[in-house]
């Protein structure tokens, strides 16, 4: 479960945002490795990838906390995501 980085509570939420950026832009990095890598470092290139991705999700959640949400919240967003995204039909179709 993901959680946000509570040291960084009094960040400014527009730095946070910058933060969130500078994440991405490493998602972007890592896939690019990962697309490009040989078959002996592939998995590794996918670990890699996965966890630069698990960070984005640790500044999302840091930046909803900065905002002053706190767990149950959070949570709730959640399940509101999770509810207009099936609306729209989008987990209609299981892996």
């Amino acid at each position: 479960m993901f959680s946000p980085c509570f040291a960084f509570k009094n960040t400014p939420a527009e730095e946070q945002i910058e933060k969130i950026k500078a994440e991405l832009k490493e998602v972007e990095t890592a896939y690019k490795a990962y697309a490009e890598s040989s078959e002996d470092v592939r998995e590794d290139k996918w670990v890699e990838l996965l966890v630069e991705i698990g960070d984005v999700q640790v500044a999302c959640d840091t930046l909803m906390y900065i905002l002053g949400t706190n767990t149950p919240t959070r949570d709730a967003v959640r399940q509101l995501v999770y509810e207009k995204n099936n609306a729209r039909g989008y987990y209609d179709e299981c892996p």
